[in-house]
């Protein structure tokens, strides 16, 4: 109820304050992204996609470089 109440707020930046969520797991990361850039992290399945792919070719810095790219 929180999440959709502060989505319908206008604003040109957000800011979100909140503890580690990369200790928790990637759909609560997906969901804070998606909170901040809804415009990028759209879907979550393509999220899931991304450390699918890399999971399976033990390349996980490659999605931590795709998400610094896009977070620049």
């Amino acid at each position: 109820m929180l999440s959709r109440s502060v989505r319908t707020f206008n604003s040109d930046a957000r800011l979100l304050l909140t503890g580690t969520p990369l200790q928790n797991n990637l759909h609560e990361l997906w969901a804070l992204l998606n909170f901040l850039l809804p415009n990028i992290f759209g879907s979550s399945e393509e999220f899931d996609q991304w450390f699918q792919d890399d999971a399976v070719e033990g390349q996980e810095s490659d999605v931590v470089a795709k998400l610094h790219k896009i977070l620049r």
